[in-house]
């Protein structure tokens, strides 16, 4: 058998061999299960923005009807009151979280501005553009 050959049947072998290697440790990685959540479960609606992890462990939702904290056994919801005026809680959900170093988690509505939450003290704290001052938010976008 010439050189050439014996190298290309030993090729084929251990390309064979890479496959087979390969196909069985793909069969024998863990399966990962997952699970739904929606409405049923407790979320406001099936759709979510954005889901962030805090500090603590918690979970955040951020959907159009609200944002939810979840503790790995039960959905809690923020919604908050449009009518309130005062800067208090204020939510319609968000786009988007970012978490501070300090262990805040930010969030922005387009139509109702920049929305924090402190775990210390466990309280959101809303900045809402005001026209009548210059070095406010510019606008609720």
């Amino acid at each position: 058998m010439p050189v050439a050959e014996s190298f290309r049947t030993v090729r084929i072998f251990l390309l064979a061999l890479a496959l087979f290697l390969h196909a069985i440790t793909l069969s024998q990685r863990e399966k990962v299960a997952f699970e739904k959540y929606g409405v049923a479960e407790g979320l406001p609606e099936e759709f979510a923005r954005d889901v962030i992890q805090d500090d603590q462990g918690f979970i955040w939702i951020t959907t159009q009807n609200g944002i939810v904290k979840y503790n790995g056994y039960e959905f809690k919801t923020f919604r908050g009151d449009k009518s309130d005026k005062k800067g208090n809680l204020q939510l319609r959900g968000g786009f988007k979280f970012v978490k501070a170093r300090d262990g805040k988690i930010w969030t922005s509505n387009f139509r109702e501005g920049i929305t924090s939450y402190d775990p210390i003290t466990e309280r959101f704290q809303n900045y809402l553009p005001d026209p009548d001052d210059p070095e406010d938010l510019p606008y609720n976008t």
